[in-house]
């Protein structure tokens, strides 16, 4: 049984109200003991060492869209596999990036360029 300081704390606010003399005797008693288990307590174990909480990382799933207002599009005719998108300007900097960095999707009728989003910040 572990004897805490809101324990002693409170036999002191009791005694201080108690008025017939058995009760003030006992309360003595029960306040010294506690008092003394209290002291061997604190000299054996150490204080709580406190340990910071880690901060929680803040991960932002918002993604940043840009629309990119000049490019230049090439393609081998229609049902071709094969086109080039010539971006002209926005993007400064995507050249020394790992290719993984960079997706690009593509539809029928349109495609989805991302770089990654510490690529370019």
């Amino acid at each position: 049984m572990t004897i805490t300081v809101e324990e002693v704390t409170e036999l002191q606010a009791l005694l201080a109200q108690t008025k017939t003399a058995g009760n003030r005797r006992d309360l003595e008693q029960l306040l010294q003991c506690k008092q003394k288990a209290l002291e061997v307590i604190d000299t054996i174990s150490p204080p709580p060492h406190t340990v910071a909480a880690p901060v929680p990382t803040v991960v932002s799933d918002v993604a940043t869209f840009l629309e990119i207002g000049r490019f230049g599009w090439e393609d081998e005719g229609y049902g071709k596999d094969k086109v080039a998108v010539y971006i002209m300007s926005g993007i400064d900097g995507v050249g020394n990036l790992p290719k993984e960095n960079v997706t690009c999707d593509f539809t029928k009728s349109s495609f989805d360029l991302k770089i990654g989003q510490a690529a370019l910040g």
